[in-house]
């Protein structure tokens, strides 16, 4: 496929920028303990501010257990929510299930997507390793930080799905599970990726930037930071 404008756009930004990655963003700490007291030591665990560098060596971390995947999961949601505060709430309705329920699903998430990749991985929690309350914007951040180093999984959320319509054309539904739209959304991203030389998960956070940088999304837009990876 043809590297559209828009993406030749934003990559040039970036490389103007000295290819800053995304910056460190402060969480709601208080809020999530005052939610959530029973894991108020791993709320206590993580920095004070977060970025996906962060997330991800803590993800990595973490035992190859259910409870290593739950804790994984509650950094990808305090990372991910924070800067707002509803989803402090809708994060909770997914955790209250529990360390067994929601970490052994994404512990099986985890070794599908370490074994076959990212659309499996996804379909694995669409489908057979279901959590109950985790859509795929979560879904897909999870994997991408439990994801291989070489080969990660794509965050796909709200912000990336109305950046690829508004701005692309590219119409794929944010909030459903679906096969073959994770697997388009993989193909053209790797498409781009190669023709501008990058990895395809750059090239997704040079999205996701522009788009809360459109919306003057606090926290998310773009700014100084350090090189990505």
């Amino acid at each position: 496929m043809a590297v559209p404008d828009e993406i030749q756009r934003v990559f040039h930004e970036w490389e103007a920028r000295d290819r800053c990655a995304q910056a460190s963003v402060p969480w709601q700490r208080d809020r999530w303990i005052d939610k959530l007291p029973q894991l108020t030591p791993l709320f206590e665990a993580l920095p004070p501010d977060l970025d996906r560098g962060t997330v991800r060596a803590f993800v990595s971390s973490r035992p190859i257990t259910p409870q290593g995947m739950f804790d994984a999961m509650v950094a990808v949601y305090a990372w991910g929510w924070s800067t707002s505060p509803v989803g402090v709430l809708r994060a909770r309705r997914v955790l209250l299930a529990g360390h067994e329920v929601v970490g052994g699903q994404l512990l099986a998430a985890r070794a599908r997507v370490l074994e076959a990749g990212a659309l499996e991985g996804y379909w694995a929690l669409a489908r057979a390793h279901r959590v109950p309350g985790l859509g795929p914007a979560f879904g897909t951040k999870f994997l991408y930080f439990a994801s291989a180093d070489e080969g990660r999984a794509l965050i796909f959320d709200k912000l990336v799905s109305d950046w690829l319509r508004g701005r692309v054309d590219i119409r794929i539904p944010p909030a459903r599970w679906v096969r073959s739209g994770y697997e388009y959304y993989l193909a053209f991203m790797q498409s781009w990726a190669d023709e501008l030389s990058i990895d395809a998960h750059v090239l997704e956070e040079l999205v996701f930037t522009d788009e809360a940088s459109r919306r003057g999304l606090q926290g998310w837009a773009h700014e100084a930071g350090r090189s990505a990876p």
